[in-house]
């Protein structure tokens, strides 16, 4: 990025409209995935210092899953999206924020391993008193014994060292999931690739109680 910016500095009275543009663009989106590194860092240390206590409301998933494809920015442009999220699953009563944090960190994660031009699938299936929200993938995958050590803090898989990330992501995801009362997990895709699931027990509206009931920490940063 401070290549980017010196170039402009230098010679940006010498460079054309799309050398300038090309120039402004790298510095975006190297601030913007500076920014979602740092958010998780503190989104972590969060986590570790307090109980996170979600203030649910009712969700739509596919909504919500659009928004978190387009906080991807440039970097999903090589990527194909399909969402499979029915807008009758539930009644899904969730917190927003931390919904659209667990949704971005699959969704980054899925979008740093998938081979470019591959789909990443989004999906949602109610199950009895459940719903299971699944990001299918068609990269690497995640060999067996790396299944549940992939969602402790920085641990790399040894299917899925490429790519940049602070490996926090997936660490955030189970948190965030288990103040649901859900789970996470990941699961092999068939034909390769990975799979992960988040299951969200479901739930009536709370009561205003219910809300409320615990010392509440600030609100997690975007990631």
């Amino acid at each position: 990025m401070s290549a980017s910016v010196s170039a402009l500095i230098d010679s940006g009275d010498l460079l054309d409209d799309d050398e300038q543009a090309q120039l402004l663009g790298t510095i975006r989106d190297e601030t913007a995935r500076l920014e979602r590194m740092v958010a998780k860092v503190l989104s972590q240390t969060l986590i570790r210092g307090a109980d996170i206590v979600p203030d649910p409301e009712p969700v739509d998933l596919g909504g919500m899953a659009q928004v978190a494809i387009g906080r991807l920015g440039p970097t999903a442009n090589a990527k194909h999206f399909d969402l499979q999220l029915p807008p009758d699953v539930g009644p899904l009563w969730l917190d927003v924020t931390m919904l659209e944090q667990i949704l971005l960190n699959l969704l980054e994660n899925a979008v740093r391993f998938a081979p470019d031009g591959s789909t990443i699938t989004v999906a949602a299936e109610q199950s009895g008193s459940h719903v299971d929200l699944r990001v299918v993938d068609h990269g690497p995958g995640v060999t067996p014994d790396d299944t549940e050590a992939i969602f402790t803090e920085f641990f790399r898989s040894g299917s899925r060292t490429e790519g940049e990330g602070t490996g926090l992501g997936l660490a955030i995801v189970a948190a965030l999931v288990a103040a649901h009362n859900g789970q996470a997990w990941c699961e092999a895709t068939p034909g390769g690739g990975a799979t992960f699931v988040v299951r969200f027990p479901l739930a009536q509206q709370p009561q205003p109680d219910d809300r409320h009931g615990g010392n509440t920490p600030d609100s997690v940063g975007p990631l």
